[in-house]
């Protein structure tokens, strides 16, 4: 399950410039984190056949995102949430073949 704390860590790496929004272009940059703090987020893009983060990100009338669109810790929240809702953790020990 996702955490305000991890998300916020998350967000705060990806805003170098302490602005309160990141543009999709910098979330990507930090997708190595999101998926280390959330493995489903990898599995996810992998069983949807997503490239990357900017996949998950959408505006208000659920678009996908352009790498140059300024975003808040919420559209990430949403995002991650929306992904812990859709997948179900594997038991450590489970074999996963995707």
């Amino acid at each position: 399950m996702c955490s305000q704390e991890d998300i916020s860590a998350i967000f705060n790496k990806a805003d170098k410039k302490d602005s309160g929004t990141v543009t999709a272009r910098e979330l990507k940059e930090v997708l190595g984190d999101i998926c280390d703090r959330y493995p489903q987020v990898e599995l996810y893009l992998n069983s949807k056949h997503m490239k990357d983060v900017l996949d998950l990100l959408t505006d208000s009338d659920g678009n996908p995102v352009k790498e140059t669109v300024e975003l808040d810790i919420e559209h990430l929240k949403k995002a991650l949430i929306n992904v812990d809702s859709q997948v179900k953790m594997l038991p450590s020990t489970a074999q996963v073949i995707l």
